[in-house]
């Protein structure tokens, strides 16, 4: 077999096995980092920086969001997956618990944070949110 065969015979395998792939190539190199891990450790991060450190009373307030709200609803996403569609579930569920629409942007703001997610989705939700209050606020409706 010459250079060239061998050659052509290792990019014809490459090929048919998908080695090259896009999709291969996205499932090996990303990891399966869930969203708790992450925030957790964005958490950790904001407790041990020094450059523009993170206030106590905020830091507590970030820890209380990430535990008590975003872990339970979608702590073990996939980081990669997390996303505005995603997001949206969770606005809905705050509008569910009836949270007011500040509280809502402020712990949204705590995904987007952590994960960098959802900046514009947040916020036609929270305009959303806050729209949907004074309808529901208005006598006589």
């Amino acid at each position: 077999m010459t250079k060239t065969q061998a050659q052509r015979n290792l990019r014809e395998y490459i090929d048919s096995n998908g080695i090259n792939s896009v999709e291969r190539f996205i499932a090996m190199t990303t990891p399966s980092l869930k969203f708790k891990t992450q925030a957790l450790t964005w958490l950790e991060q904001m407790r041990i920086r020094t450059r523009k450190p993170v206030k106590p009373d905020t830091l507590a307030l970030y820890a209380m969001i990430i535990h008590n709200w975003l872990i339970p609803q979608i702590g073990e996403e996939p980081l990669e997956a997390v996303g505005n569609g995603i997001l949206k579930r969770v606005v809905a569920k705050f509008v569910v618990e009836g949270l007011a629409a500040e509280t809502i942007d402020t712990y949204c703001g705590g995904a987007e944070s952590s994960c960098g997610i959802g900046g514009q989705q947040r916020r036609r939700a929270v305009v959303f949110t806050k729209v949907e209050s004074r309808v529901r606020a208005t006598p006589g409706r």
